[in-house]
């Protein structure tokens, strides 16, 4: 196990035996580049919890907006928005990969 920037990289034989303590690491918050000898490097990386994280009482609705948006963030989706986080996440991603 080794740290190249701001990811751990480890081998698919010691995802292979440690795979609990890979998850553990991956839950809190870091991730992991497997380097692979065949079929190319792949990540593991923390999705986040947008239910927990989101807390109406401290994101009060902006004046303006008409109030039939959906309350629960998973209801409301913006493609643009969201294809545009995940351009730039995967271009983030193909980065650290090359190096």
């Amino acid at each position: 196990m080794t740290m190249n920037g701001s990811m751990i990289e480890v081998t698919e034989k010691e995802v292979s035996d440690n795979f609990d303590f890979c998850i553990q690491l991956v839950e809190r918050g870091n991730t992991l580049k497997i380097v692979r000898e065949q079929g190319g490097n792949v990540l593991m990386v923390p999705v986040p919890q947008y239910k927990e994280a989101f807390d109406l009482a401290n994101n009060p609705p902006i004046p303006g907006i008409p109030g039939n948006l959906p309350v629960d963030p998973s209801e409301f989706v913006d493609p643009t928005a969201t294809r545009n986080y995940v351009n730039d996440e995967l271009s983030k991603m193909q980065t650290e990969l090359e190096s």
